[in-house]
């Protein structure tokens, strides 16, 4: 019987068949130790490999690159729901009695049960969420700071000699003649 090594463990991952499998949890958002995991092999074994095969490390990067666009994808579509405003599904519990009669009009018996119930409820847009949206969708219009660009026709040293100028003009109040002191 032939023994298997990490040899034939590493030629399983970095086939075709390995590699798309890797992607896969890649795509589904795990870390590299539980990708290393569901290899069976160690975190450190998952990383020497990525710097033996670049092809792995390439792969995990196209996994991750997906689960990155799905999930900013799914972000997007909540926050615009969240600005908008929007019908949501709630449970809530609500108290049911029941009560059995019988054929004469007498009560026979009667039971209270808690049963949960899913209802409709508007969910109002979220100021903060309208914001957000705006900022990022309609920058030139939403945004908080402003880019503005002022251009002068001014080298540094003109602006230098103006400052020297302006510092020469403060007189010092050592300086200052002091009134002449009056006796009473």
């Amino acid at each position: 019987m032939k023994k298997l090594g990490r040899r034939n463990e590493r030629a399983q991952w970095t086939s075709k068949n390995g590699l798309a499998k890797i992607k896969e949890f890649a795509a589904k958002g795990m870390n590299k130790v539980d990708i290393a995991s569901c290899m069976g092999i160690a975190y450190q074994t998952l990383l020497n490999w990525q710097g033996s095969y670049p092809i792995l490390y390439e792969t995990m990067e196209k996994g991750y690159e997906e689960y990155t666009q799905k999930t900013i994808a799914d972000v997007e579509s909540a926050l615009e729901m969240n600005a908008l405003g929007h019908q949501g599904k709630q449970i809530k519990h609500i108290k049911v009695k029941h009560v059995e009669y019988a054929d004469n009009g007498k009560k026979l018996s009667e039971n209270e049960e808690i049963v949960p119930v899913e209802d409709t409820v508007y969910i109002p847009p979220n100021v903060m969420a309208q914001m957000y949206y705006l900022q990022n969708k309609a920058p030139d219009k939403w945004q908080d700071k402003r880019n503005v660009v002022v251009t002068a026709n001014v080298s540094f040293a003109e602006l230098l000699a103006e400052r020297r100028m302006k510092r020469a003009e403060v007189i010092e109040p050592e300086k200052l003649e002091k009134p002449p002191k009056t006796q009473v």
